[in-house]
């Protein structure tokens, strides 16, 4: 499907990236159904691979003659909640950084909180 097709749809997806712009992606008709405002999509990015957050959803079609890459896949779990991405695109204001870094940076660590371990010595009265 190319860009300039009426029926496709597009999503604006914050990356986590030192560049303060929003960039659009062509939604398939597969993600059509689930896709929602604060989802974490995989998306190609030059040759690159990087997980963003849908942020604008339908968005606008882009310019007449730029190219789209379509949204490569929806990743498991919760969308970013919308109280969530309120507090990060203010702090991406007031702080002028990328929201997709301010985002990144909210949220928990890939793969969840690593897990303390508690090391416990038993000493006698009688070590120095």
């Amino acid at each position: 499907m190319s860009a300039g097709q009426t029926d496709a749809h597009y999503a604006s997806v914050a990356v986590p990236i030192p560049v303060r712009q929003l960039f659009t992606y062509l939604v398939d008709d597969s993600l059509r159904e689930v896709l929602v405002r604060g989802a974490r999509v995989r998306i190609p990015f030059g040759r690159r691979k990087l997980v963003g957050t849908v942020v604008e959803w339908p968005a606008a079609p882009p310019d007449a003659g730029v190219a789209t890459k379509a949204i490569e896949s929806l990743l498991p779990g919760e969308a970013v909640p919308a109280t969530i991405l309120e507090l990060t695109r203010f702090v991406s204001d007031y702080y002028l950084c990328a929201w997709g870094e301010a985002i990144e940076t909210a949220l928990p660590p890939r793969g969840g909180p690593t897990p303390l371990r508690k090391v416990v010595r038993r000493t006698s009265a009688a070590d120095p």
